[in-house]
């Protein structure tokens, strides 16, 4: 499920090296993203956090390779 954050993580990612512009309509569709994917993430019947850590970390450099 954490890899549905790639859209997420590469707008904010473009938006904070001033890439892309920042648009409160896409940000209002990643917020909903994000807190659908924490409630899956969460709601995982076998919870990591050193797994979830994990898989933010890469969801972040593969964001910024893109």
């Amino acid at each position: 499920m954490l890899k549905a954050l790639m859209p997420v993580a590469v707008y904010s990612i473009g938006v904070g090296l001033k890439k892309e512009n920042f648009k409160s309509n896409t940000m209002a569709n990643m917020i909903g993203i994000s807190v659908g994917v924490a409630i899956a993430a969460y709601g995982e019947a076998k919870f990591n956090t050193w797994g979830v850590m994990l898989q933010l970390g890469a969801v972040g450099f593969e964001a910024t390779r893109l």
